[in-house]
């Protein structure tokens, strides 16, 4: 349901200019497109590391599958969104790569670059190229609530990419941008472990939080921030066992 990259993916097929090299453009998982939601069993995005398949699920297959085909190349773009219903239009784009990767992700016009979610949430596609030691990023285009807002942003990512590696003319090379962007590490993630857990106030991705501030409450036990943050991915209505917050401090 994160339908900017799709979109993005769809338009720049129709005219796009390869002067060199091998692209794979993927819909990496199509029966979940189809069904407009985030995925069929288990998230996807969590099941990039080789392991024995011991389940029939079919995310399963298809990261393998998707491994697979990332052991040919030198570089992965990964395109998502996140959910920011009361943000929309406003939410903020930002990129996920490791420090090797920041450069690159720097060209990309995103207000942030967030390291250290290969340490922390492990399995991510950009992350398994990290592993390798190739070109592993991952954007997130703004909120999947709005995704036509984001499209023209998703095309121009994957034309800033395709350049960095020579495989497109350089178009886009006397552009400049205006977005000097932060670099955040992330330093934790929490996952939800009782029905009742609530956030005590409305939280945006990238809204700062104070050291010892109260972030939310769970099962009689109040949460707080250790130091000074900031909080990504704020979402209390998953099922448990799945992440509800994450939070970052700049570098």
């Amino acid at each position: 349901n994160e339908k900017a990259g799709i979109m993005a993916v769809n338009r720049i097929l129709q005219d796009i200019e390869i002067t060199a090299g091998t692209i794979y453009f993927v819909y990496a998982n199509p029966i979940a497109i189809e069904k407009n939601i985030r995925f069929v069993n288990v998230n996807l995005n969590r099941l990039f590391f080789r392991q024995e398949i011991i389940s029939d699920f079919y995310e399963y297959a298809r990261a393998k599958e998707l491994m697979d085909l990332l052991d040919t190349c030198d570089g992965l773009l990964d395109l998502h969104s996140y959910r920011a219903p009361h943000m929309l239009k406003n939410a903020i784009p930002f990129a996920i790569c490791e420090e090797r990767d920041v450069e690159l992700a720097k060209k990309c016009s995103v207000q942030y670059i967030v390291n250290g979610f290969s340490e922390i949430e492990k399995g991510g596609s950009d992350g398994y190229m990290y592993a390798q030691n190739k070109v592993g990023i991952c954007i997130e285009l703004g909120a999947l609530e709005c995704p036509e807002s984001f499209v023209e942003l998703g095309i121009h990512t994957i034309q800033i990419f395709l350049q960095s590696f020579g495989c497109m003319p350089l178009q886009l090379e006397n552009q400049s941008t205006s977005v000097k962007p932060i670099t955040l590490q992330l330093k934790s993630m929490y996952k939800k472990t009782h029905a009742d857990f609530h956030f005590i106030r409305h939280f945006n991705s990238f809204e700062p939080i104070r050291a010892n501030e109260i972030i939310a409450k769970e099962n009689g036990r109040i949460i707080h921030a250790k130091n000074d943050c900031i909080i990504l991915f704020p979402h209390a209505d998953g099922p448990l066992g799945v992440e509800v917050y994450m939070l970052a401090e700049a570098i």
